[in-house]
């Protein structure tokens, strides 16, 4: 018995490395903000975040900066290159942050990162094809007391049916020149902040 062939997966790492050409101080604390508005600006330092498909790594890079110990990974390998180079280039020799190859698909691969205090995934687990499995593999990831963070696409009718024909042109290898994709609408869900240290 053969196993289906995986879908053609859409090359975020293309994106990703155009966005990085421009990523400042500027974006950084925007992602940052991100983050703190979501999670609250306390309680980061020393808190394990997992970024689950790190596409460029910026999030990676805010939590870090935060204080947070990071374990960043995605499926694609251009998007743990850009990561890498981001670490490289904003937090060189970083022995907390750590990127890599991985799928969250992968069960066995979860369950050895362990657990984590903020497992985050933006707008990456209904790329996978199995967007339920994917999540909770990622929920399982989720140490007692700590956060799941999550960005899911939200069906907006034709205008995703007209995003969905526009990526499998382009996954198909028909689209030229390159060009960016554009993700639907997000729709954000907050989660609870930290409890207060006493």
């Amino acid at each position: 018995m053969t196993s289906p062939a995986a879908p053609p997966r859409f090359p975020f790492g293309d994106n990703w490395w155009s966005y990085l050409q421009s990523v400042d101080e500027d974006k950084i604390a925007a992602a940052r903000q991100a983050l703190t508005d979501a999670l609250g600006p306390d309680g980061w330092a020393g808190r394990r975040f997992l970024d689950a498909g790190c596409g460029s790594g910026i999030h990676a890079l805010a939590a870090r900066r935060l204080g947070a110990r990071v374990t960043a990974f995605d499926y694609d390998p251009q998007s743990v290159a850009c990561a890498e180079w981001l670490k490289n280039r904003f937090a060189p020799g970083d022995p907390l942050w750590t990127n890599g190859p991985g799928s969250v698909l992968d069960e066995k691969f979860m369950d050895e990162l362990g657990t984590f205090d903020v497992v985050y995934s933006w707008g990456v687990l209904h790329h996978t094809g199995r967007m339920w499995d994917a999540l909770g593999h990622a929920a399982n990831r989720v140490a007692p007391e700590g956060r799941l963070f999550v960005a899911l696409y939200n069906d907006q009718g034709i205008l995703s049916r007209a995003w969905r024909a526009v990526k499998r042109t382009y996954v198909s290898g028909r689209a030229r020149g390159g060009g960016r994709s554009r993700p639907c609408s997000c729709r954000r869900w907050r989660c609870a902040r930290w409890p207060r240290a006493s």
